[in-house]
């Protein structure tokens, strides 16, 4: 299956380091042999054909590491429909992983869920309901989700929409209170979420305004997150993907707090050795990298 979702958890009910694989996109069961070497996970359920011989599904998988083999993996609660290209973070301390949007067939989504690692429940956190719609993103695949674990928010950047263009829009998700009440009253978060109303669900997602963050349009990208300070973003393409569509190949720097002085002046360093064309002194270039990605990471 192409394009699924994976997110590795650490000591999950005894197994460690598991590798989560979660729907994806690829050719119909139909349309493979199904020799005695065909190795393929297939449950009716999970699986959607379409008139191109492809199909979709959304199927949670892990490999045992212990056993040498696939395991399916039971889901409770409402799951999300089958998709490919959906974007998905996970949050640590709540022991969830969230995913969004994604693509069937020609359609992008823009639906949020919850899946806690501890029950494998489902849970979908916005609902579509009249007059709610403004404060959603859009419908996209191929965006990226990072993690700010100190503000226990998430940013959903790019991605491309239905009508086949780039985005670069910025959202924020706050997912404050589900931290709050997961200390407070853990076994009590899955009825939490469930019956919060419309209202109380607006707050989930803000748009940041472009001038804020002046990113370009990027699609099939990644981010990380630096030492709280800023996330860099990088690869992807700015545009549909067609065969003339190149991937781009810069390095995009967010910052969600304002540079230390150390930082200003390593920057300002590095600048002075380039404009003096000063090439040759390698060491000096690596050891100020080198010191530049040790403030993030510190």
């Amino acid at each position: 299956m192409e394009k699924c979702q994976h997110r590795e958890t650490k000591h999950l009910r005894g197994l460690l380091m598991t590798n989560f694989s979660f729907c994806g996109y690829g050719m119909s069961w139909y349309r493979l042999g199904h020799g005695s070497n065909q190795q393929y996970f297939f449950q009716p359920q999970y699986f959607c054909d379409d008139d191109m011989g492809t199909c979709w599904n959304n199927q949670l998988i892990y490999y045992d590491l212990i056993k040498e083999c696939w395991v399916e993996k039971e889901q409770g609660g409402k799951r999300p429909s089958a998709r490919a290209a959906a974007a998905s973070v996970h949050a640590e301390e709540i022991n969830q992983v969230f995913i969004f949007g994604g693509r069937h067939n020609q359609s992008r989504l823009n639906d949020l869920y919850c899946l806690d690692l501890g029950s494998f429940v489902w849970t979908q956190l916005d609902e579509t309901v009249d007059g709610l719609s403004e404060w959603l993103p859009i419908g996209r695949s191929w965006c990226s989700m990072t993690l700010l674990n100190r503000q226990r928010k998430i940013l959903c950047y790019g991605g491309l929409c239905s009508r086949g263009q780039s985005l670069c829009d910025l959202w924020e998700l706050d997912i404050n209170e589900l931290y709050n009440q997961k200390i407070q009253q853990q076994k009590q978060l899955k009825s939490y979420i469930k019956q919060q109303n419309t209202d109380e669900k607006k707050h989930f997602w803000r748009q940041i305004p472009p001038l804020e963050h002046r990113l370009p349009s990027r699609l099939w990208h990644c981010s990380v997150l630096m030492g709280e300070e800023a996330i860099l973003i990088y690869g992807g393409m700015n545009e549909a993907p067609s065969r003339e569509s190149p991937f781009v190949h810069t390095l995009l720097v967010y910052r969600i707090s304002p540079p230390s002085l150390r930082q200003l002046a390593l920057n300002a360093l590095a600048s002075l050795i380039v404009e003096r064309g000063l090439h040759k002194q390698q060491l000096v270039l690596k050891l100020i990298i080198k010191n530049w990605f040790e403030v993030f990471l510190n």
